[in-house]
């Protein structure tokens, strides 16, 4: 947990409600909900369990997966297809 986080979004109270979130069993402390998935360990660190929403960083760009999965069904030629990501080479 660290004081130096973000107040809030600039004039957008309604992302600010949206994304910084009150922390289960401490009231007095505010989340920021990133999409990351993870869970807090006895000493207070954090352990990285994925991810919760279809994005993901892959070489420094964030890439969503749905759009990709948009623009392949559309293609003429396309029947079916699926994603196979290998996470040990993406969080290096």
């Amino acid at each position: 947990m660290t004081e130096y986080r973000s107040l809030g979004y600039y004039k957008r109270d309604d992302l600010t409600r949206e994304l910084f979130l009150p922390m289960p069993g401490k009231s007095d402390k505010v989340m920021y909900r990133s999409g990351d998935l993870g869970k807090e360990l006895p000493d207070g660190s954090i352990s990285f369990l994925g991810r919760c929403d279809d994005q993901y960083k892959i070489r420094g760009h964030r890439v969503n997966l749905s759009e990709i999965e948009t623009v392949i069904m559309g293609h003429p030629q396309n029947n079916s297809f699926a994603f196979a990501i290998d996470m040990t080479s993406i969080y290096r």
